[in-house]
């Protein structure tokens, strides 16, 4: 039996906090998410995310106006 991943997450207030590895984040080992964060500043990962949180919207809204579409078609 393997011992279970963790991953290290580095607070401004608690400093490095270890955690065990998500289920969907297995496999990214060698993508350091610190590294776009550093890179990118507090703010700028913020708008990253937001950007990320509008895109999805739009992606629902599409699934949403093609499962309508497709509930239309003659079968």
């Amino acid at each position: 039996m393997s011992t279970p991943r963790t991953v290290t997450v580095t607070t401004t207030d608690q400093g490095p906090v270890i955690v065990p590895e998500p289920s969907w984040c297995a496999g990214h080992a060698d993508q350091p998410v610190d590294a776009l964060a550093v890179t990118l500043g507090p703010d700028a990962v913020r708008e990253l995310a937001a950007d990320y949180e509008t895109a999805a919207a739009q992606l629902r809204r599409l699934a949403d106006w093609v499962h309508i579409l497709k509930a239309g078609e003659v079968q």
